[in-house]
This record gives C-alpha cells, structure tokens and sequence, in this order.
C-alpha cells in the first residue's frame, strides 16, 4: 500500500542513524580486508567505502585495530547467526556426526575467512592486535562449538572438548588456507575430510556411541 503523500515522513531516529554509520563503516572494513589486505585497509579508505568522512570514522573508532576487530566480531556474529539458519531448517534426524563436520567446513569457506587471515597474520607481530584477534576467534569458536554440541546425537562426542574440537577446527582452518594458496601436490579438501569423519566414527564407536 502506497503512503499517503500528506502523511509525515518517517524518520530514522539519531539511534537508528549512529547504527548504520557504523554498520557501514565495518561492512566496508570487511571488503577492503577481503580486497586489498591488511595493509591497503586504511581507515581513509574504509571511509571513503562507507560513503563517511574520516572525522565520522575516528568518532566510533579512535584507532584502526578497534576498527578491524569490530569488523571481524560483526561478520563473525553474522555467520553464527547463518549457522543458526542452517540447523534450524536440518531435520534433526539428518544431523549426524558427518554432516555436522560438513556444516563447521561451509562455516571456514566464506569471504569473512579470507578478512580473518589478513587479521590473523597481521597479528603475529601486533601485540595490541593479537589480543583482539584472540578474543573474536575464542568467541566465534565457541559459538559454533556450543551450537553444534547441541544438536549433537547421543554419540559421546563433544566439540566443547578441548581436544575435539581443536581437531576439527584445525583440520577445516588448514583447508581453507590450502584454498587461498592452492597446492597441486595437496589432497582435496573432501578427501581429507572423508578421512577424519572415519577416524571419528571408529574412535567414538570402539566407545558404543557413534553412528
């Protein structure tokens, strides 16, 4: 139904405003990670993306690293929220063991890993950074271990594990990498994983559980 063109216009409050800004601006941190790297993602030009003026930026982030670790914690949140959707529409019958290491890969295979890599690497020599990183990698880390540890069958296999889930997340980080920089001589990434399905399965059903 068309708005009556006597009718005021609705306008977003200063909330609603100051919440776009700084959704724009870091959607736009994100792209640039994913474009031009940690090193070409100046707050100039996560600024002139967001369509803000420098001034505006330094308003919501005093400095670049508050910037770039917000950016990975928004993206993260959205990608735990898309994982939200994808177990939701999984009849609980089809979430076996296999098909929810299937659901943690597609959760390492979006552009938001490749922004987290610049993050990761550039880290390593930024204390103040590395901390950060730390921090939004623990929290999405859990996130996806919770939600899949709950929709688990009884099989005797926790990804809160420590030790679990280390595996698993360490197996679909090194694949991903493996994706950025190809290497002819690798195994493919659904072999490997293959592979690791059948170590779990056999490992959790000498205990009586898995299936």
């Amino acid at each position: 139904m068309e708005q009556d063109p006597r009718s005021p216009r609705l306008r977003r409050t200063q909330r609603e405003r100051r919440e776009a800004t700084r959704r724009a601006l870091l959607d736009a941190a994100v792209s640039a990670l994913v474009e031009l790297g940690y090193a070409g993602t100046t707050t100039a030009e996560v600024a002139h993306r967001a369509g803000v003026s420098l001034g505006a930026l330094v308003h919501y982030f005093p400095v670049k690293t508050d910037l770039l670790t917000a950016a990975m914690d928004h993206v993260l949140r959205q990608r735990l929220d898309e994982l939200d959707r994808i177990l939701d529409s999984v009849p609980v019958a089809e979430l076996s063991l296999s098909r929810l290491i299937d659901i943690a890969w597609a959760m390492f295979q979006s552009p938001a890993f490749a922004a987290w890599l610049e993050l990761w690497v550039a880290s390593r020599t930024d204390p103040v950074l590395r901390a950060a990183v730390v921090g939004v990698d623990s929290r999405f880390s859990a996130g996806i271990a919770d939600r899949l540890t709950a929709v688990l069958p009884d099989t005797g296999f926790d990804l809160r594990d420590r030790v679990a889930r280390s595996l698993v997340f360490a197996v679909c980080n090194g694949l991903a990498m493996r994706r950025v920089i190809p290497a002819p001589h690798e195994a493919e990434a659904d072999e490997v994983l293959r592979l690791l399905k059948a170590a779990l399965q056999r490992s959790f059903a000498s205990d009586g559980g898995a299936r």
